[in-house]
């Protein structure tokens, strides 16, 4: 598997710190969406936003638990680039303080058509987030948008939702996004982070 990221801030000091994510799994988007539907939704822990399921089990099909596995070992990559991009201005950690005290981790999440996740800023034990899309197709009513504050209606930019096309940000005060499942049939996609070792 390879990961390529582009970043997308250019000014640090008011963009936020996000970047546009492909990875290049190895599978095709069909072997990943067979998995995918085979997984047992029916007993997923349905989570606080209304019709997204989220999968706790770490899954043993070959392309699922790559996926998985793949970006939990690229911790320390994903703290590089975070690093590379300023964040101890934030933080005042050292980059190696950072990585003995952080874990990386994520969820496959079904969100049924009508999910809604309203405009936020994830919680701050986070040090980043991301997340990883599988749609054969981009669908404009499954992506996910940000903004540079909480209230301007005026996009900093919009990830696609395509397969392999997802997006990674620092936990900051500016990184606001939203995402929703506004089409009428189901999104698959990723949830992972780099998270302090607090739980």
């Amino acid at each position: 598997m390879n990961l390529i990221t582009t970043a997308l801030h250019r000014d640090l000091d008011r963009d936020p710190i996000t970047w546009d994510v492909f990875l290049d799994t190895g599978y095709t988007q069909s072997q990943v969406y067979d998995e995918l539907t085979a997984l047992d939704w029916a007993n997923a822990k349905p989570c606080v936003m209304s019709n997204r399921y989220e999968m706790h089990n770490m899954p043993t099909t070959p392309a699922l638990r790559g996926i998985q596995e793949y970006l939990k070992d690229s911790k320390d990559s994903l703290l590089d680039m975070l690093y590379d991009a300023q964040i101890y201005s934030y933080w005042s950690i050292d980059p190696e303080d950072m990585k003995r005290i952080t874990v990386a981790g994520g969820l496959f999440v079904l969100d049924k058509p009508g999910f809604s996740c309203p405009r936020h800023v994830d919680t701050r034990s986070l040090i980043g987030t991301g997340m990883l899309m599988f749609g054969a197709e981009d669908d404009p009513d499954q992506r996910t948008f940000f903004y540079r504050t909480q209230d301007t209606p005026k996009l900093y930019w919009q990830s696609s939702s395509k397969f392999q096309h997802g997006w990674f940000n620092a936990t900051l005060h500016n990184t606001w996004h939203e995402g929703f499942n506004n089409s009428f049939v189901d999104r698959y996609a990723y949830l992972f982070h780099v998270s302090l070792k607090i739980f």
